[in-house]
């Protein structure tokens, strides 16, 4: 989840007088994101980490090979050199010699700090 407050009239007006004015965000509670950036706090009424940047964004992707239901791209880690996100997704559980029987789009959909 992320949400934006661009103007900083809405988080920020209830959060702290001196950040008034000021674009802000809030994420879902993830420990492995929030905890490692020095602006953000958690806020455990909320679950969820208060951020003063704007420099969130959402990235999607998915494999586009001939045989994407049928391969697995994971896991992925992201990292921009002080985070990193591992991305991973269900294991196959059903398997005929070497081609999965559960067939899947392996689609990610990830939030990143730009």
């Amino acid at each position: 989840m992320l949400i934006y407050d661009w103007d900083g009239s809405f988080f920020t007006a209830a959060m702290d007088e001196d950040a008034v004015g000021e674009t802000s965000a809030v994420i879902s509670n993830n420990e492995l994101l929030g905890d490692k950036l020095d602006f953000c706090h958690l806020k455990t009424e909320w679950n969820a980490y208060w951020c003063l940047t704007d420099k969130f964004t959402i990235l999607e992707f998915e494999d586009i090979s001939p045989d994407k239901e049928l391969i697995m791209v994971a896991p992925i880690t992201l990292s921009n050199g002080v985070w990193e996100n591992e991305v991973n997704a269900y294991r196959e559980w059903e398997w005929e010699g070497g081609e999965p029987l559960n067939h899947r789009l392996m689609r990610f959909i990830n939030l990143v700090l730009t």
